[in-house]
């Protein structure tokens, strides 16, 4: 402030000056030895008023984003993007405008990328909405992974008792002589301490995760990992090809690695997928229009972070012979139902579905879409609770940003966001279960199908198609522009 009055104070002098000199010039009141000094204290006005100028900081808070005069960091966009296009329930408005003036405040002091993304981030999660995330080099990393062969170390892990376990194996080698085995504790892969999963947490950890586990090509990998009886140890192994499979790619929605499992066990079938795409539309449907209904099916959504939620209404279709719906997402303006439409040969034997903390998004609307209408039972443990729709926008300099822009609202008014589903019977998995090779889960949801065959359930309980427009988003307040 102080440097401002000293700008105005020299610009007021600065013009006073100049305009008596022009006017004394003009009228020959000043002799020539008079002119040069007007001249010169003009000059040197001049030049003080410039040199101070220069020091002072622009006023403008997202100005001080720049280096060198360069505007580096896209917080206008970001913040355009989100309070025009997500519609904030009043309690996270409220919250919001109060992280707003933090961010653009911490923002304004910030010289790097990573401070940047760092201060965005920790606005970010504050707020507590999944799928909100500014990313920088996850992206790069993942393209990189992608052309040079999408390797994999061959390790599936699972997130139990707070920790990650290996839960299978493909191969591996112990460095120290110590072979990795089911139920070993993982802490760090190739020098990287693995994240922890916590309920309700950004969305962004189901997309690093399973991203650690690819590399170069014939690139050697090193794990730091636990026994059961304390003993720490290195292991190292080779990417090798996966045995999963990658997406296509649709829009801003890059390629996604995913599993896909399909068989019989007995008069159960049993079909897994970790994601929610459209490549596996056709061999869902089907295996799902071949199933007799004397047969159960069991959904195996573990490990599933989504995909494109429209695909739950195509499968629920696939699972009824009633109508019946699943949610309702609120935009902006406007609200977009997700509805089970019958479709002509659907299975209609009974259905459990299995779920975990890495199961969200569209896993989540699917499987409580279903639980609510009384089609499907539930096992497991509770899901991630991150179920918003959202998008991918690229920004300049090569940021990306995913943007929710819904909220969700299930048949019976239920919220996911931050509490995720509850499953009807709730299985905790243990390390001794990874040890055994043991699937407790999968163990509870074949018993409860078999009873369902011997003595099946009449209730087919469904939630009625609405008959009324769903309530609206509740109205935004106006925010005045800080950036």
């Amino acid at each position: 402030m102080e440097k401002r009055c000293q700008v105005y104070s020299l610009a007021t002098l600065c013009c006073l000056v100049v305009c008596n000199l022009l006017i004394a010039t003009c009228d020959h009141l000043l002799s020539p030895h008079r002119l040069r000094l007007s001249l010169a204290l003009a000059v040197t006005v001049l030049m003080s008023l410039l040199a101070l100028a220069s020091s002072v900081q622009p006023l403008s808070s997202t100005s001080h984003l720049t280096e060198e005069g360069v505007d580096r960091f896209p917080l206008k966009a970001i913040l355009e993007a989100l309070e025009t296009q997500y519609p904030f329930p009043e309690h996270e408005l409220r919250k919001w405008q109060s992280l707003r003036s933090n961010l653009i405040e911490e923002a304004s002091t910030v010289r790097t990328r990573s401070a940047f993304a760092n201060a965005v981030q920790q606005a970010f999660q504050s707020l507590g909405i999944s799928h909100l995330r500014l990313y920088d080099e996850l992206y790069t990393n993942t393209d990189e992974i992608q052309a040079r062969g999408r390797s994999h170390t061959g390790i599936r892990f699972q997130w139990i008792e707070d920790h990650w376990y290996v839960a299978g194996l493909q191969q591996t080698s112990g460095r120290t002589g110590i072979s990795l085995e089911p139920g070993d504790e993982v802490t760090h892969l190739n020098g990287r301490r693995l994240p922890s999963v916590q309920q309700g947490a950004s969305v962004q950890t189901l997309a690093s995760t399973p991203l650690l586990n690819f590399g170069p090509n014939g690139d050697t990998w090193k794990i730091r990992a636990r026994k059961p009886s304390g003993q720490s140890f290195e292991a190292t192994g080779t990417y090798t090809t996966w045995y999963g499979r990658w997406s296509r790619s649709i829009g801003n929605l890059d390629s996604l690695p995913f599993e896909f499992d399909s068989r019989r066990e007995g008069n159960i079938h049993i079909l897994r997928f970790t994601a929610f795409v459209y490549d596996l539309l056709p061999e869902i449907r089907k295996a799902l229009l071949e199933l007799p209904d004397d047969v159960g099916l069991i959904l195996d959504l573990r490990g599933n972070p989504g995909g494109m939620g429209l695909m739950a209404n195509a499968l629920a279709g696939l699972l009824t012979d009633h109508a019946f719906q699943l949610g309702t997402l609120n935009l902006k303006q406007g609200w977009i139902g997700f509805f089970a439409d019958p479709q002509p040969g659907a299975f209609l034997g009974p259905v459990a579905i299995l779920i975990d903390a890495f199961s969200a998004s569209t896993s989540e609307i699917f499987a409580l879409g279903l639980q609510e209408a009384g089609r499907a039972r539930l096992f497991g443990q509770p899901s991630m609770g991150a179920a918003l729709p959202s998008k991918w926008l690229k920004l300049e300099g090569n940021w990306s940003l995913q943007l929710p822009v819904a909220t969700y609202l299930s048949a019976e008014g239920h919220t996911i966001e931050g509490t995720g589903v509850r499953p009807d019977t709730t299985i905790v998995t243990t390390r001794e279960d990874l040890r055994n090779k043991r699937d407790a889960t999968l163990e509870a949801a074949i018993h409860w199908i078999r009873s369902q065959l011997q003595s099946p359930q009449a209730d087919n309980k469904v939630t009625p198609m609405p008959s009324v427009v769903p309530s609206m988003p509740i109205p935004q307040e106006s925010f005045q522009s800080e950036a």
